[in-house]
């Protein structure tokens, strides 16, 4: 059963269409005006249009503005003189193609199931399309976040909750290169939408003017350059996750539109007065204040609040140095694959790895081993030679103090955090070594 709009001005052709057509979703108008809303406030596979209503220009005018409003719409004129001006007229405006009156109940059921098989097959191709696109995410999937530390460990199990979540919004914070595209990634993977498709928006690259579309999408004719219609990223995400990395950078009239669909699952596209409805999953990150951005005015309150209903901060490399040599043997083994060689770590790597504060985090450390992988070196730079602007003793504390941290890092990650085996190996007690570990936040 397909969704059909019948136009006519005649009255007979209208009652005649119902007969015909009565196993059919059937909507009818009787001119213009009445068609125009019956389009806005519903979706059609088929339009079955009189040219004539009542004059040439009606049904051509009707042609045009359906189409620029879907251009999936199956658009079908007729027309009782059946000229070869008139349905050329036509299909410029957009119609697929064109009937004369002569036709009879059979063979108009048999027209009409051609269309809409025709409607499907292009359904179906755009469906196969997009489980295409979540087939190559299968086959090539997202790196998963690694890490045994204690903040990494806090990190994946709120991943884990807000997989289980599957509605829920969630706002993820922390510095550049800390991998929070992956901890989207990580909760789009582990949720009942995996089959679905996840799609990213990288919010600062966009000019405003040119957001709203991205975002949103935009109607044929809605502006100088739409010369067809086009599905915004939130529409195209429909039933899978939008993420938005760098929220931040949203600017303040979309975020307005993007609270209103947060809160109704409802957005325009530009140029249509018909809202669409979608079931969209939304993530954003952000590597700035918004706290600090709300209480300037540069963003707003309402969708903050609205935003961190989960929030996941991903440390800083520097906080979770544990996890370095496991980090960075994942990218060696990776270039090892991809460049076909078969490179080590010596403990000098290692040791010059831990005691480097990583200001890029764990992209510049994939950056580093790279680098590693086709040099034979780390690219590491020297520590500044800051020592003597600080006393004696508080420099020998301080510097006794990284010491001790790198060395009891490296030794527990030696004996998988096991704090008595670590004890033993280092030659102190347990009781001490616990004694530190506090100490040096560890």
């Amino acid at each position: 059963m397909g969704k059909i709009l019948f136009v006519d001005d005649d009255q007979t052709m209208r009652q005649a269409m119902r007969l015909t057509l009565m196993k059919h979703d059937l909507t009818i108008a009787g001119g213009l005006e009445e068609a125009v809303t019956c389009l806005q406030n519903k979706d059609f596979e088929l339009l079955l249009t009189d040219l004539f209503m009542p004059d040439l220009e009606d049904g051509l005018n009707l042609v045009q503005q359906a189409r620029t409003r879907d251009d999936d719409l199956q658009i079908v004129v007729i027309t009782g003189f059946g000229t070869i001006e008139t349905a050329v007229q036509a299909i410029k405006r957009g119609a697929d193609d064109y009937l004369t009156k002569d036709f009879t109940p059979d063979s108009l059921r048999l027209k009409v199931e051609h269309y809409l098989q025709a409607r499907q097959n292009r359904d179906r191709l755009k469906k196969l399309e997009a489980e295409n696109s979540v087939l190559k995410q299968k086959i090539f999937p997202v790196r998963m976040l690694l890490g045994e530390s204690g903040p990494m460990r806090e990190v994946l199990r709120r991943i884990e909750l807000a997989a289980q979540d599957n509605e829920s919004t969630v706002l993820v914070l922390g510095k550049s290169g800390t991998g929070k595209e992956l901890v989207a990634r990580q909760i789009h993977e582990q949720g009942l939408r995996s089959h679905n498709t996840f799609v990213a928006i990288d919010c600062p690259t966009f000019p405003k003017e040119l957001f709203e579309s991205e975002l949103f999408g935009h109607e044929k004719g809605a502006f100088t350059d739409a010369k067809s219609r086009k599905l915004g990223r939130i529409e195209l995400a429909h039933q899978g996750t939008l993420y938005l990395d760098e929220i931040g950078d949203l600017p303040l009239p979309l975020q307005a539109k993007l609270l209103r669909f947060l809160e109704t699952s409802e957005f325009y596209r530009i140029g249509s007065s018909k809202p669409q409805r979608v079931d969209v999953r939304i993530l954003a990150s952000t590597n700035q204040d918004l706290h600090q951005m709300v209480e300037q005015g540069q963003f707003r309150a309402d969708l903050y609040y609205r935003l961190q209903v989960i929030v996941i901060n991903t440390p800083d490399l520097k906080e979770r140095k544990e996890d370095i040599p496991l980090l960075a043997q994942s990218f060696l083994d990776e270039f090892n694959l991809k460049k076909k060689k078969d490179l080590r770590f010596s403990k000098d790597h290692i040791t010059r790895m831990m005691l480097y504060d990583w200001p890029g985090n764990v992209r510049e450390l994939k950056n580093a081993v790279e680098s590693f992988a086709v040099l034979g070196d780390l690219p590491l730079p020297q520590t500044p030679d800051t020592i003597l602007d600080k006393p004696y003793k508080e420099a020998r504390r301080e510097a006794l103090d990284d010491f001790e941290r790198t060395y009891i890092r490296m030794s527990l990650f030696k004996h998988e955090r096991n704090v008595t085996r670590t004890a033993q190996d280092i030659g102190i007690s347990r009781e001490e070594l616990s004694r530190k570990i506090s100490r040096l936040n560890l």
